[in-house]
């Protein structure tokens, strides 16, 4: 699926099919922390202290969904469908979910 939507977005330069390859059907961000144990704990007013939480880091399915989400949301993006801070919002789920992984920190 992902070579599929890499072929669909790199050799015919179509990041809205490339989209629709990875993701048929919206992702419920909120869903996909919880799934994951991707938690804040601690103040939320500004300035105070937030521990997050981000469960296991080992997991193969969160790896392929931290990849599978980024390309997603570089497609949205290159296509102009989505920006602001549901984009933002997208990136800092892949962050959170390699929080190692770099190109999550650069797309």
């Amino acid at each position: 699926l992902l070579a599929d939507a890499k072929l669909a977005l790199i050799k015919n330069n179509n990041a809205l099919a490339a989209f629709a390859l990875l993701e048929p059907v919206g992702v419920d961000l909120t869903k996909t922390r919880k799934v994951f144990g991707i938690t804040q704990q601690g103040n939320d007013q500004p300035g105070g202290h937030k521990e997050k939480i981000v469960g296991d880091l080992h997991d193969s399915n969160r790896r392929a969904t931290a990849k599978r989400l980024l390309l997603a949301t570089d497609c949205l993006v290159d296509a102009g469908l989505q920006h602001g801070n549901d984009v933002v919002q997208r990136y800092k789920l892949v962050s959170d979910l390699r929080p190692q992984w770099a190109r999550a920190y650069f797309s």
